[in-house]
């Protein structure tokens, strides 16, 4: 509700209806969930769906990422329906158009096969060589050597490769790249320091929420 870029999101009307209620009532529409719950640290939200006789739960509002409300959210939810549940679907209050099929293409894959812990959705990009010549921030993370051509770089953008392979390269061609980016991460030594700092500075936040909470 406080975001900068769009204050008041969630609970801006579409056809008379907030968007956050879009979204649950899609969730509600879906095949393969048994439970949709809004997880929110705001009154109004939190107040809006408690007079329509939705389900919600009132999270803290401390969280830096949906994951860590959803993590709350869960121990909740479990608390209040007095069982324990195996698979999490994390859907956004933004995404009012969401395809209600789309969710259970995304529950499917963990149903189905025990090995799989995560699903994500995903599109295979047909014109991704456009894409990346358009772009000013462009973020390797591909999974392939090299895939992202050094030419693609449009010039005065800025590069992030996030990839690491055994051949010392990452996703990136980064042959001649100064010529084109005026930022780049570097491969070795680029995004790997900054992921460790990042995952000491969560656990070090997690750490302290936890025992605040003690």
């Amino acid at each position: 509700m406080k975001a900068s870029r769009f204050p008041n999101k969630p609970m801006v009307k579409i056809l008379g209806i907030p968007m956050v209620a879009h979204c649950f009532e899609r969730g509600l529409l879906a095949k393969l969930v048994d439970e949709v719950y809004v997880a929110t640290c705001d009154k109004e939200i939190f107040d809006f769906f408690k007079s329509h006789n939705g389900k919600v739960v009132m999270t803290q509002d401390t969280h830096n990422r949906a994951s860590e409300r959803t993590h709350e959210a869960l121990h909740l939810i479990e608390s209040i329906e007095k069982k324990t549940y195996d698979i999490i679907v994390m859907i956004q209050g933004d995404e009012p158009t969401l395809n209600p099929n789309m969710i259970d293409e995304v529950v499917k894959p963990l149903v189905d096969e025990n090995k799989n812990l995560v699903s994500n959705l995903m599109v295979k990009l047909s014109n991704i060589e456009d894409i990346i010549k358009n772009a000013d921030l462009i973020v390797g993370a591909v999974g392939i050597p090299r895939f992202i051509k050094s030419d693609w770089i449009k010039k005065g953008s800025v590069v992030i490769d996030a990839g690491f392979h055994p051949e010392m390269c990452g996703d990136i061609d980064l042959d001649g790249i100064e010529d084109n980016a005026i930022a780049y991460t570097p491969v070795p030594g680029g995004v790997g320091p900054m992921t460790i700092n990042t995952l000491i500075l969560q656990t070090m936040e997690s750490a302290k929420k936890l025992l605040k909470n003690n």
